[in-house]
């Protein structure tokens, strides 16, 4: 018995010591002169004491050591510490701060060496994966330290290159393929914090060298190579990366979608005020292009910053480094979404815009998506402050020009062509330069405009009544969506909605903006009957609209009702304005009640639950129009009647639907009828 309390108190005596020695550790690594002589006075009589309270700073190192080795001593005599949590307590904003962590993660934050983090390790192997203190394994605790430590140069000791990489070495592979709390691998984290120390890189990835996998993809990006361009990794570190990328490129082809933000630049600041700085020149571009694409499916590249060596090497690599691992019905399914400077396209030389153009031609088969670098010249984050000059306007009308080239060209060439652009930021002089798109041949099946600029809204007169034969429209545009489409925007989208009704394959259209950002300016009552009456003229004319979607816009309920009466295929109609807390009800009833067969879906008010109106809703959506036509055949509407059950369990609402078709037009079914429809 005595024995076991012996050996008891042992142990909270050796405990005590271990915490006096980490307090210690933590207060020298600080910068503070530590006296630990009381603190020794209060120990066993046979203990012997830590440091020498006479010393000086000068000794600082030579106490550290010491320090670390009378750590060791403890931990050596009892392994079962290396999983228990001891205290850490520091002042910070007036209050005192008490964190735990275990034994090795103490030691790594004490700057202990290689040979002793080996030593710990030793001791006890489950504290190499151990979370219990921070959620994070140690290995990945140190490097979150290291840049934090690092920065500091007040701090006499910091985690050590060495003892990170002995903790990657003795946890293998266990440790090195593990995530974090935060989703991140440790060769991220070395990247985020490492990020100019090639051989520290280096030799990490040599201990496990399948994490350059070009699938390893985790929370701080899609590959290493990706993360290290992101966080302005040195150049060395970045071609170390490609080099390894090329070597595991056949175990990498079923990657399926890469998201590589290629910012090469040392000094952001000065980024934003010279483009042409220290950016993504053409080896780099060469590089990325020749090692990373051709493994992946979708590719997001945010490229804020190139040289115009750099954009040339990429428009005219781009699209030979199509993946060829895959089958071809993958291939076309290749999106990309690019951060590209505008005005560098439009302003630039010619080739530039030249290439552009070829590089749609044979690339994009799927979706493109364009956003405006954030120090171009006509981006919404570059005007922040203030309006373009007026006397020297910079719009992207030769990009827009360069992007139909390259639609035309693309279908023409390509049997899977271009299905959907979004652009964001577009700056064009006027509407009639945004209609004569519109109204091409180069437009794509579905085209999002966001955050459209006109410098002169009050520009609007275009050429639209010429007959067919004289100007044919080939637009291939199927779905628009226009939000946010610039000041004036009343004026601006009233020959805009004019022009879209020539269309001939528009299906849907969304015209959204924020009725509080100012660009409505004008007059609401005064403004919104001429948007009215181009809106009509759009419900009239337009030969295949079936969704349209208005949201920030004031429009005349009554008048639009008017021109639906005789409209045969807008099936949903969307409007969000004034009214929408009004009731609103009695002008759409009378619509669907009488006139309307087709519109499926009535979103207007916040009332729009109105049951009479759902009624003939769905009455609509059953087949109404079909019913109505004396032409239809019986036998087509005995097969129209039989599916209305399969689509509503409900017996009762089912035979009140199939009664409601019944009495669209009784002649049908009921010869000696007179009446059309009865109410």
């Amino acid at each position: 018995m005595s024995l076991f309390y012996d050996r008891e108190k042992q142990r909270r005596t050796d405990r005590e010591r271990l915490e006096n020695i980490f307090q210690a550790l933590f207060e020298l690594r600080q910068g503070d002169d530590v006296d630990i002589a009381n603190a020794e006075e209060e120990r066993v009589a046979t203990s012997t004491p830590i440091i020498d309270s006479s010393s000086n700073n000068d000794e600082g190192s030579e106490r550290h050591i010491q320090l670390l080795e009378q750590a060791l001593e403890v931990l050596e005599g009892q392994n079962d510490f290396c999983l228990d949590l001891f205290p850490e307590s520091y002042r910070a904003d007036e209050d005192d701060i008490v964190a735990h962590y275990i034994p090795l993660n103490l030691l790594l934050m004490a700057g202990a060496t290689e040979q002793m983090i080996a030593r710990v390790c030793r001791w006890n192997r489950e504290q190499l994966t151990c979370r219990r203190d921070t959620g994070h394994p140690p290995l990945h605790f140190a490097l979150h330290r290291y840049q934090r430590n690092r920065v500091n140069p007040h701090h006499s000791y910091w985690i050590r290159d060495d003892a990170i990489l002995e903790v990657a070495r003795q946890g293998g592979p266990d440790v090195l393929s593990c995530f974090d709390i935060l989703g991140n691998y440790p060769l991220s984290l070395a990247l985020q914090h490492q990020s100019d120390n090639h051989e520290f890189v280096q030799q990490l990835i040599d201990l496990y060298p399948a994490i350059c996998d070009g699938c390893h993809k985790d929370n701080c990006g899609s590959i290493p190579l990706g993360t290290a361009i992101a966080y302005q990794a040195h150049r060395n570190v970045k071609q170390l990366l490609i080099n390894r990328l090329r070597f595991s490129l056949p175990r990498s082809h079923n990657a399926q979608e890469l998201v590589l933000s290629l910012w090469d630049c040392t000094n952001e600041e000065e980024a934003v005020v010279n483009p042409t700085g220290n950016l993504i020149d053409a080896q780099t571009a060469q590089d990325i292009l020749a090692v990373v694409l051709p493994q992946f499916q979708s590719v997001t590249l945010e490229c804020d910053g190139w040289t115009d060596d750099g954009l040339d090497v990429f428009l005219r690599h781009f699209p030979s480094m199509r993946p060829s691992t895959v089958s071809p019905t993958k291939v076309a399914a290749i999106k990309c979404h690019l951060t590209l400077p505008y005005h560098q396209i439009s302003r630039g030389q010619p080739h530039v815009r030249k290439l552009f153009s070829n590089f749609l031609i044979q690339t994009l088969t799927g979706r493109l998506k364009l956003d405006p670098c954030e120090w171009d010249e006509t981006s919404p984050s570059a005007n922040q402050h203030g309006d373009t000059d007026d006397n020297h306007p910079h719009h992207h009308a030769s990009l827009l020009d360069a992007l139909a080239n390259g639609i035309r060209l693309n279908h023409r060439q390509n049997t899977n062509q271009l299905q959907e652009v979004q652009i964001t930021g577009l700056c064009l002089p006027d509407v009639p330069c945004l209609l004569e798109y519109l109204l091409g041949d180069a437009t794509p099946t579905t085209l999002n405009l966001f955050d459209l600029k006109l410098l002169n809204s009050s520009n609007t007169h275009i050429d639209l009544n010429l007959n067919d034969d004289e100007r044919p429209i080939n637009s291939h545009l199927r779905h628009l969506n226009l939000r946010n489409p610039g000041k004036g925007s009343y004026l601006v989208l009233s020959p805009i909605l004019r022009g879209l009704g020539k269309l001939p394959q528009l299906k849907s259209l969304c015209l959204t903006s924020n009725p509080w950002d100012g660009k409505n300016c004008g007059d609401p009552s005064k403004e919104s009957p001429i948007l009215t009456n181009a809106l009509v003229e759009l419900v009239q004319q337009a030969p295949s609209l079936q969704e349209l979607t208005m949201v920030g816009y004031e429009t005349d309920h009554a008048r639009l009702a008017t021109a639906l009466q005789r409209n045969t295929t807008l099936q949903q109609l969307f409007v969000r304005d004034s009214t929408f807390y009004k009731t609103t009800d009695p002008i759409w009833l009378d619509l669907l009640q009488h006139h309307n067969a087709t519109l499926q879906r009535l979103d207007i008010t916040v009332h729009a639950n109105n049951p009479k109106l759902y009624y003939y809703l769905t009455l609509n959506a059953l087949g109404r129009a079909t019913c109505r036509n004396p032409q239809t055949p019986v036998s087509k509407l005995i097969q129209l009647l039989l599916g209305v059950p399969q689509r509503h369990d409900d017996t009762v609402a089912a035979h009140v639907y199939v009664y409601g078709l019944l009495r669209e037009t009784p002649s049908i079914w009921c010869s000696s009828f007179r009446e059309e429809r009865l109410y």
